[in-house]
């Protein structure tokens, strides 16, 4: 599956930025300025890029900062250290559109250590209040959140970086709430299922609420469109690398189930939309082309190829009605771009043009690094045992088997305890053990305790990604007291 390594925002109705890393890990940035003349819209030039410095392990982020006070107008951007830290830098033009080149500030670092991508999602524009939420995922994979905000117009106050819990595959995706200062996060979990949690930053602070399931299986992590402040177009690649759609509007689901799309696709999405009721989708197919589709009001348009070669997932803006620019990596890693202005693609049908640049794909998010399988051991029919039975899994292939289990009757067992992690390729790893633990009938001991640590197993090590299955890995123990009933106790 290919990643993204570009990322570009929207400035105004006629302007748009892109940002990427070059092959020294230095952040680097374009502008597309259709207030100037055709032929000369790209800036610093064509195929020239603005090194903004730096040194960077991630895909950049940005947020457009507008507040009432117009000389305050600034882009903020983000993207992750070599320490994994956080850091930003701001572009700053005064009012929109941007003038060149852009004043632009140091890198600041502002904490956190993270593991992979992460996602910016800023403010409601040209009001008193305003926000900025930025989501990354720790070197746990749980997520977490920073708010900037502003309650009097010109100045924006930071939080600390606060965890909310859960544990995601892909980076998180943010999208703007319904009330101001309210956002949407969405992200995958570990059972693959899509999550989402809604935070309120309005108080200055960040809060919270519970993840919340919200179904389907998926491969990508998700991306989001939004044609208006209640609504958000969610998009995702399912276990069958066919693309997914769901929506929400003003809090409500419009869609009760995850709607398939067809296709089947090598990267995740790009999505942008350029009027209420238009979406335009675009993805890389198992051929590495474009292709695109669209809602068109009433119904999704048919997948078209629209040509090239990339080795990266697409990125794509629309800086007006009508019209959509799209941007990947070609197969030299220079930058590679496509636009629609509105009765055709620009330069042709399958044809794109180079931008220039050499670009690095910086690392995706990483799995988590472990998972736990915890099972509880007790009876129905009142067999005196109880207790616990634990695997751990690494992703270096190494595991850990541990267990107590406890009796608190007359008779003593001899004890056989097996217990098996089932990935979603069918591949069992199994783990065993055998003790004994002793009733009020013999001298010893009521507690059996063991851990044991075992070297990497070659299978697990390369097939990590697989024990993250639609639904979670199947776990399951089963225990052999003696004396016992024929048969001893499943627990599947």
């Amino acid at each position: 599956m290919k990643d993204k390594a570009l990322f570009a925002i929207h400035h105004d109705d006629n302007q748009a930025g892109v940002y990427g890393i070059g092959a020294d890990q230095g952040m680097y940035y374009k502008l597309l300025d259709r207030h100037r003349p055709p032929g000369s819209e790209w800036l610093p030039n064509k195929t020239g890029w603005l090194g903004m410095g730096g040194a960077f392990d991630s895909i950049p982020s940005a947020a457009v900062k507008g507040l009432q006070f117009r000389n305050v107008v600034s882009v903020d951007v983000f993207g992750l250290g070599l320490d994994d830290q956080m850091y930003q830098a701001s572009l700053a033009g005064g009012e929109f559109p941007l003038v060149w080149p852009p004043k632009v500030s140091g890198w600041s670092g502002i904490g956190g250590v993270f593991d992979g991508s992460f996602d910016v999602r800023g403010v409601e524009s040209g009001v008193a209040a305003a926000s900025e939420l930025i989501a990354g995922l720790g070197t746990d994979n749980q997520p977490y959140l920073k708010a900037f905000t502003s309650s009097d117009g010109t100045l924006f106050n930071s939080t600390d970086w606060v965890p909310v819990g859960g544990i995601l595959i892909y980076e998180p995706a943010i999208a703007n709430g319904v009330k101001p200062s309210t956002y949407e996060v969405f992200g995958i979990g570990t059972d693959r299922q899509m999550y989402m949690l809604q935070v309120d930053v309005s108080s200055g602070s960040v809060v919270a609420g519970q993840w919340i399931g919200i179904g389907g299986c998926f491969n990508s992590p998700p991306v989001l469109a939004q044609w208006s402040s209640g609504r958000v177009d969610i998009f995702c690649l399912g276990s069958d690398n066919s693309m997914y759609h769901r929506a929400r509007e003003n809090g409500a689901w419009v869609n009760p189930s995850w709607e398939f799309l067809n296709g089947v696709f090598d990267s995740a999405p790009a999505v942008v939309s350029w009027n209420p009721d238009r979406l335009d989708i675009f993805g890389l197919g198992t051929d590495d082309q474009m292709y695109h589709s669209a809602w068109a009001g009433s119904q999704w348009l048919p997948w078209e190829p629209i040509g090239g070669s990339f080795n990266s997932a697409p990125v794509a803006v629309s800086l007006a009605p009508s019209t959509l620019d799209v941007f990947a990596l070609g197969k030299s890693n220079d930058v590679q771009h496509k636009a629609w202005d509105g009765s055709q693609w620009l330069p042709s049908q399958n044809g794109w043009e180079s931008l220039g640049g050499v670009f690095i794909i910086p690392r995706a998010t990483r799995l988590p690094s472990q998972l736990d399988f915890n099972w509880p051991i007790s009876f129905s029919d009142g067999t005196p045992l109880g207790g616990s039975v634990h695997v751990t899994l690494f992703a270096d292939g190494r595991s850990r088997y541990s267990g107590y289990i406890h009796d608190s009757g007359f008779p003593s067992y001899a004890l056989s305890v097996a217990s098996a992690v089932i990935d979603r390729m069918n591949r069992a790893y199994t783990f065993f053990n055998t003790g004994h633990v002793w009733g009020t009938d013999l001298p010893g001991s009521r507690d059996f305790t063991w851990m044991v640590d075992s070297p990497p197993n070659s299978s697990l090590r390369d097939n990590w990604s697989d024990i993250f299955a639609c639904g979670g890995p199947k776990f399951g123990v089963e225990l052999q007291p003696d004396p016992f009933p024929p048969g001893g106790l499943s627990m599947w």
